[in-house]
């Protein structure tokens, strides 16, 4: 998408131009979401028609749910996510995971998934104990290794991750890209929105700082090294 941007707008990719906003920029986003999103309705298509017949009407209405999601046309079409294209990916993902004859499909579907987008990372351990159990395993014993299908799945996942990261490894690029991926120097958790046991983290973390705050460890080591959290090194 980028060299596509660099053809219409090569101003849109400078990485240091915040707030960047020329009509090029925002007419290029606009119409990239809305293609993009032609991979959401094919995976829920697809979904639809490989359900089961007792389960074809509640499909139907989980698909227009997620279609019609005011949640997900707010953020792709405001600010510009991409997340209705990633969320195609996934869904068809799944509907590869329905079927045998699939199943390898469906893995590395999702290995592109997360060369797209390493949010979904937290779903790698279900697919991976899913695959290893259905695809790699015997179906008699989980003691009965399936040499053939380990190898195909191992290969073709190496490979995605291949195209995807050996251009950064070829350019001695890949502690830079990783910095970008997992930026820790700017704390664990990215906004207190973040779900499940991050939010008791940022909550625990911001109870604590107040705690450092009346002690002499705010002394000995600066309260703002004490934070795992954004808000508090930009506040």
């Amino acid at each position: 998408m980028s060299l596509g941007a660099g053809q219409i707008h090569p101003a849109m990719l400078n990485v240091k131009g915040l707030n960047y906003d020329t009509w090029q920029t925002i007419y290029f986003q606009r119409t990239t979401v809305i293609l993009t999103e032609l991979m959401l309705i094919i995976a829920l298509s697809y979904f639809v028609q490989t359900a089961p017949t007792f389960q074809k009407t509640s499909s139907h209405a989980a698909a227009l749910s997620i279609l019609l999601s005011p949640g997900l046309l707010i953020i792709d079409h405001i600010h510009f996510q991409y997340n209705g294209f990633l969320y195609g990916i996934l869904i068809l993902s799944l509907v590869f995971a329905r079927r045998e004859s699939t199943l390898l499909a469906s893995g590395i579907t999702f290995a592109i998934l997360l060369c797209l987008k390493h949010i979904y990372l937290y779903l790698a351990p279900a697919y991976f104990v899913y695959l290893l159990r259905v695809y790699c395993l015997s179906k008699k014993s989980i003691f009965r290794i399936r040499f053939g299908n380990a190898i195909k799945l191992g290969l073709a996942i190496g490979t995605v991750f291949a195209l995807a990261f050996g251009p950064f490894v070829y350019m001695g690029q890949m502690e830079q890209m990783m910095s970008r991926l997992f930026p820790f120097s700017r704390g664990l958790c990215h906004a207190y929105w973040a779900p499940n046991v991050w939010a008791m983290y940022s909550f625990t973390d911001r109870v604590l700082i107040y705690g450092i705050l009346l002690s002499p460890l705010k002394y000995t080591y600066g309260a703002d090294r004490c934070s795992g959290t954004k808000a508090w090194h930009s506040s």
